[in-house]
């Protein structure tokens, strides 16, 4: 498969999708110390999780070597969804949540 882009454009995009992340870890680490709320500990998880997994992306240097295993992507992503749903649940009343839900759920059936 022919990349549209440059391998460096790609490595750059990663280099500061991985920076991006590893900040929003810090913060919710300092907001979770700060606060002392589990729905932090919870985010700071997925967060982690993310910025491990593009840790690994980054050291097999799989995106310079034209590799690019979707899989390993969907899983990652997966993983991450699942944890800062569930951090979303423990902020927001279950009522708000499932009717946050619901508005997501019917935007997408409208589109």
């Amino acid at each position: 498969m022919d990349l549209i882009f440059p391998r460096e454009y790609m490595r750059a995009a990663l280099m500061v999708s991985l920076l991006s992340v590893w900040v929003l870890v810090g913060l919710f680490y300092y907001l979770n110390r700060l606060h002392q709320r589990e729905y932090f500990t919870v985010w700071t998880a997925a967060w982690l999780f993310y910025a491990l997994w593009l840790n690994v992306e980054a050291s097999r240097c799989r995106i310079s070597a034209g590799e690019h295993l979707f899989h390993d992507q969907q899983w990652c992503v997966a993983i991450s969804a699942v944890f800062l749903l569930w951090g979303s649940l423990l902020f927001l009343s279950p009522s708000m949540f499932d009717r946050g839900c619901l508005v997501c759920l019917w935007r997408f059936l409208l589109v």
